[in-house]
């Protein structure tokens, strides 16, 4: 009949969540940081490494960029223009992949 029967046994994946702050605004240090953190939590066994959301390029969400309904300030254009120089493309997150970081 298919599916699953009381009393199955499936193998156990070990996995490893990261609690771990981004580096702001410098995309090589974050995918340093990255790679750092894989090499770690494979080294305690994981198969499966999950990091928090946005991790690269780091979400600033304190960061209001300069902004108030209608204006942004000088400051904060220059703010967001170095976030947004550090986000990643969809082929450089497919670069990572094939650098075993992902």
């Amino acid at each position: 009949m298919g599916g699953w029967q009381m009393g199955d046994t499936f193998p156990k994946v070990r996995v490893i969540v990261l609690q771990a702050a981004p580096v702001l605004f410098d995309r090589e240090a974050i995918i340093q940081k990255a790679r750092q953190l894989v090499a770690d939590a494979a080294a305690q066994g994981a198969q499966l490494i999950i990091f928090p959301k946005a991790f690269i390029p780091a979400y600033p969400r304190e960061l209001g960029f300069g902004t108030v309904v209608g204006s942004r300030s000088q400051a904060g254009r220059l703010t967001w223009g170095r976030y947004w120089a550090n986000l990643t493309s969809f082929s450089s997150c497919h670069k990572l992949m094939v650098a075993g970081i992902m």
